[in-house]
C-alpha cells in the first residue's frame, strides 16, 4: 500500500525522530486558502520596480516594436503551465520548505539545497533591501517633492532622499530602509496568525492606491493630461535650473508634453512580436511569484487541497495579469505612447529634455499619474499607499526564507539552532536572525558599497535557475517518486496515459528555459537585471558555494554517524 500524500514512505513517527531532527516542525496551520490567495497575488506585487521598469523601459529602442498589453496577454498564458506544476507539486507534498522538499526529493539533496538557499534565500535578502530601497524611490521621495513644491522642508527633505540616485551613500535611505528591515522582522516574529490580520490592513492600502491611481487615469482624457503636464511643467522650467532647456523653447513647441515628442522625433515602429515576447524577462520577475505560499505549505489549512491550491497559485496570477491589463490600457489611452515612448527613451539616454522632471522624482507612472492631480490627498492615497505592497513583498521574503532555512535544518543539512520555532509565535526566531542581518548586509552594499553592486546585475537569472529546475521537478516527480505520487490527489490527472504534471512540466520548462535566454542575451532590462560577465560569473558562485555547502554538511553527518542521505528517502513531518 502507498503512503498517503505529504507522509513519509518510510514509516512511523519514531522512525522521523531518528531521521531528522525533531520529529515536527513546530509551525501551525493557520492561513485559509482565501488569505493564500492575497499573499501570492501580493507576493508578485501590486507596486515595485517591476512594474515601473515596464512601463518606463518596455517603451524604449530596447524593446522596439513591442506591445506591452500583447506581452502581459501571452505572459499570463505561458505561466499557467508553471502554476499548475506548483499547484500540484503542493497538493502531494504540502511541507514547509516548499520546492526545497520537491527538488531535494525529487532530483538531488545537493540541487535542492543549492537551488532554494541560494534563489529563495541569498538573493532574497539582496531583493528585499533593494526593496527598501525602492519604497523610498516610488513612494516617499516623490510624495514629498510634490509637497515641496509649496513645502521648502518637504522640498529639502525630498532632496535628501533623491541624492546618489536615491541609494549611494544616501544615509537617510540606509536609515528609513534599516527601519523598514527591522520593521519586517519584528512583523514575522510575531508569527503568521499575526500577519494573516496585518496582510488585511496592507492589501487594504496596496488596492486603495491602485483604485485611485486607474481611477485618476480613467478620469482623465488625454487632452486633461497634456494640458496638467504642461501646467505643471512649467514653473519647473522657469525655476532657472533647468539651463538647457528653455520657457522659450517648450512654448514654442506649444507645452512641454509636445516639447519632449518633438525632441525625441521618434518615427513609428512597426510590431514587432519577438520584442513583444521579450518583455517576458522583465514581467516574470515579478509575475513569477504567484506560488510563494509554497513556503508556508507546513502553515496552510488544508494545503494538500488540489483545488485550494491552484487557486492561490493559478487564480492570483491570472487575476493580477486584469490588472496589469488595466494599468496598461489606461497608461496608453490617457498619457499616449508617443509621449511614453519620447520621454522614456530621452530618459533612458539622460537627455537633459526630461530634466524638469527628473530633477523633482524619478518619474515612474505612479509620481507622473499623482502629479495629474493637485490634491495632497490624492498624492498620499497613491505613493504612500504603494509602499504598503512593496513592504509586504519584503515580509513575504522573510517567510519564504526563513522556512527554508527550517526545512534545511530538520533535514539535519543546516545546523538544528536554524529550525527552532518558539512555542508562542510558532516563528522560526533564529533563522528571522539570520535573514535579518543577510537582508542588512546586502543594504550596507547598496548604499556604501556601490561598486559592488556590479555583481548583482544579472539577479534575475539567480531565480531563473530555480524556476528552471522546479519545472524539471515537475516533469520527473510522477516516476522518481511513484510511490508518493501514486497516493497523491494529482495522479489521476492524465493525458493519454501520461501525467498532467509531466505534461504541463515540459511546457513550464520551454517557457522558463526561454526567459533565462532572456536574462543572458536579451536587451538589458533597465536596472532590474542585465548580462553583464562578472555578475553572471558571482550568480553562478554563489550557487556552486551552496551546493558545496550541502556536501560540507553530508560530510560533517557522516562523521557524527548520520547518514544524510536518510531525510531526503522520505518527506519531513508536519
Amino acid at each position: 500500500m502507498g503512503s498517503e500524500p505529504g507522509q513519509p514512505e518510510g514509516g512511523p513517527a519514531q522512525s522521523q525522530q531518528k531521521i531528522f531532527s525533531r520529529n515536527s516542525s513546530g509551525l501551525v496551520r493557520e492561513i485559509s486558502t482565501s488569505q493564500a490567495f492575497i499573499y501570492n497575488f501580493m507576493a508578485i506585487g501590486l507596486y515595485g520596480f517591476t512594474w515601473a521598469t515596464l512601463f518606463s523601459v518596455g517603451y524604449t529602442s530596447s524593446f522596439l516594436g513591442a506591445n506591452i498589453g500583447l506581452a502581459i496577454v501571452l505572459m499570463a498564458i505561458s505561466a499557467i503551465p508553471f502554476y499548475l506544476c506548483t499547484s500540484m507539486l503542493s497538493s502531494a507534498m504540502p511541507r514547509a520548505g516548499g520546492d526545497y522538499v520537491w527538488q531535494s526529493r525529487v532530483l538531488h539533496p545537493s540541487l535542492g539545497f543549492a537551488s532554494t538557499f541560494s534563489a529563495w534565500t541569498v538573493w532574497q535578502w539582496y531583493f528585499a533591501s533593494f526593496l527598501g530601497v525602492v519604497m523610498t524611490t516610488i513612494g516617499y521621495q516623490p510624495l514629498y517633492a510634490l509637497l515641496g513644491l509649496t513645502n521648502p522642508g518637504d522640498a529639502n527633505f525630498a532632496a535628501s532622499l533623491a541624492a546618489g540616485y536615491g541609494q549611494v551613500d544616501n544615509q537617510p535611505v540606509f536609515i528609513i530602509t534599516s527601519v523598514i528591515i527591522l520593521l519586517g522582522f519584528a512583523i514575522a516574529a510575531l508569527g503568521i496568525r499575526f500577519y494573516v490580520r496585518l496582510q488585511y490592513i496592507l492589501f487594504a492600502g496596496s488596492a486603495v492606491s491602485a483604485i485611485t491611481l486607474l481611477g485618476v487615469l480613467a478620469s482623465t482624457s488625454r487632452a486633461g493630461f497634456i494640458s496638467r503636464l504642461n501646467t505643471f511643467a512649467a514653473p519647473l522650467i522657469a525655476a532657472g535650473n533647468q539651463s538647457q532647456i528653455s520657457t522659450a523653447n517648450v512654448n514654442a513647441a506649444g507645452g512641454y508634453y509636445q516639447y519632449i515628442i518633438k525632441t525625441a522625433s521618434l518615427s513609428t515602429a512597426p510590431f514587432s512580436l519577438w520584442s513583444t515576447l521579450l518583455l517576458w524577462g522583465i514581467i516574470w520577475i515579478s509575475f513569477g511569484y504567484a506560488f510563494w505560499s509554497i513556503y508556508n505549505l507546513g502553515e496552510i489549512k488544508r494545503a494538500g487541497n488540489l483545488r485550494g491550491q491552484a487557486i492561490m497559485q493559478i487564480g492570483s496570477a491570472l487575476i493580477f495579469a486584469i490588472f496589469l491589463l488595466a494599468l496598461w490600457y489606461l497608461l496608453e489611452n490617457v498619457i499616449g505612447v508617443p509621449f511614453l515612448r519620447s520621454f522614456f527613451t530621452l530618459y533612458g539616454n539622460s537627455d537633459p529634455s526630461t530634466n524638469p522632471l527628473a530633477f523633482l522624482y524619478t518619474p515612474y507612472y505612479p509620481a507622473l499619474v499623482a502629479s495629474i492631480s493637485t490634491s495632497p490627498t490624492v498624492w498620499a492615497l497613491i505613493l504612500v499607499g504603494a509602499t504598503f505592497g512593496i513592504f509586504q513583498v519584503i515580509l513575504i521574503v522573510y517567510f519564504a526564507s526563513t522556512r527554508i532555512m527550517l526545512a534545511a535544518s530538520l533535514d539535519r543539512v543546516l545546523p538544528e539552532r536554524l529550525s527552532y520555532v518558539t512555542s508562542k509565535t510558532h516563528s522560526p526566531i533564529v533563522a528571522l536572525v539570520v535573514s535579518a542581518i543577510g537582508c542588512e548586509a546586502f543594504l550596507y552594499l547598496i548604499v556604501y558599497a556601490s561598486s559592488s553592486t556590479s555583481y548583482f546585475d544579472t539577479a534575475g537569472l539567480a531565480t531563473q535557475i530555480a524556476y528552471v529546475l522546479i519545472s524539471i521537478t515537475a516533469i520527473l516527480f510522477p516516476f522518481r517518486k511513484k510511490q508518493i505520487y501514486d497516493a497523491s490527489p494529482v495522479s489521476k490527472y492524465k493525458i493519454g496515459g501520461l501525467p498532467i504534471l509531466s505534461l504541463a512540466g515540459v511546457l513550464a520548462l520551454i517557457v522558463n528555459l526561454f526567459i533565462g535566454y532572456i536574462f543572458v542575451a536579451g536587451p538589458p532590462l533597465g536596472f532590474l537585471s542585465f548580462y553583464t560577465a562578472s555578475s553572471f560569473e558571482f550568480v553562478i558562485g554563489i550557487f556552486v558555494v551552496c551546493f558545496i555547502v550541502y556536501w560540507i554538511a553530508f560530510a560533517a553527518r557522516k562523521s557524527q554517524k548520520i547518514d544524510l542521505s536518510l531525510s531526503f528517502a522520505e518527506i519531513p513531518p508536519e
